[in-house]
């Protein structure tokens, strides 16, 4: 007989989000929430900036024939990147969504603007939860604002 225990918020948001009906959860108890929000959104910035960086990077290489006859180089590199920036980029969004949310949401698949589109669905679950992410991108903006630097777009 195994003994064990379930502590459980009663503060829990529950999120259906896809058609199996998986979920996702956010405690908006815990305290540590506007952080990992934060922290959320400052990683993916970075991650955005510097995938911006290493695209016009790669751009400006020669054109030479790949490893697979129909790319280049340059094709092979922008699709390493991006499937790079794709993976650390759902890291980042599990960290406040719970372990393996992005693959629930997403499954297997990457495409521009998803990362948009998730943010755009759960704005009005956050309204509901209390947390305004535009708070949260203003108080990041104003305290690199100070340091001259671009954080959120």
């Amino acid at each position: 007989m195994t003994n064990s225990i379930r502590v459980k918020s009663e503060n829990e948001y529950i999120i259906e989000v896809n058609d199996a009906g998986d979920t996702i959860s956010l405690d908006i108890s815990d305290l540590s929430l506007p952080e990992k929000l934060t922290n959320m959104l400052q990683a993916i910035d970075k991650l955005t900036e510097d995938f911006e960086k290493e695209t016009k990077r790669i751009e400006s290489l020669p054109d030479s024939p790949g490893t697979n006859p129909y790319m280049t180089m340059k094709d092979e590199a922008q699709i390493e990147l991006t499937k790079e920036y794709f993976m650390k980029t759902r890291l980042a969004l599990d960290i406040v969504l719970g372990a393996g949310a992005c693959q629930k949401i997403f499954g297997d698949r990457n495409f521009v603007g998803m990362f948009d589109d998730l943010m755009m669905q759960l704005d009005p679950h956050f309204k509901k939860m209390g947390i305004k992410l535009d708070e949260y991108k203003k108080r990041i903006a104003e305290k690199y604002a100070k340091h001259n630097m671009k954080v959120l777009k």
